[in-house]
């Protein structure tokens, strides 16, 4: 294989084009994000959907259930076995994750 000799200006004409493509890669990363903002409904509106108490009542249920787990492991534990209330406590909020996390929007 034969090295392409590189001179300082195909190096200065690669570097703008990359930079003209990471510039025009933000613009419209934030003109779609000013689009989500300018169609999102206000929190009145917002707070009489279902779709908003849905979500509050499964963030309600999984803080009851993961406050439910760290207290049950931590009862169950004898000695100094922080160890297994931190297991206990990892895995139940990856379950609570997956249980509650399409219902309260944040698992899209």
């Amino acid at each position: 294989m034969t090295a392409v000799p590189l001179d300082s200006s195909t190096v200065e004409d690669h570097l703008n084009t990359l930079l003209e493509k990471l510039e025009s890669m933000r613009e419209a990363k934030e003109a779609t994000a000013s689009l989500s903002r300018r169609f999102r409904p206000p929190v009145r509106t917002e707070v009489r959907t279902l779709e908003f108490w849905r979500a509050i009542i499964a963030e309600c249920m999984a803080v009851f259930f993961l406050v439910f787990l760290i207290c049950a492991a931590g009862a169950m534990t004898t000695g100094d076995t922080v160890l297994t209330i931190a297991l206990a406590t990892g895995l139940g909020v990856a379950v609570l994750i997956h249980c509650f996390g399409g219902v309260s929007g944040k698992w899209l």
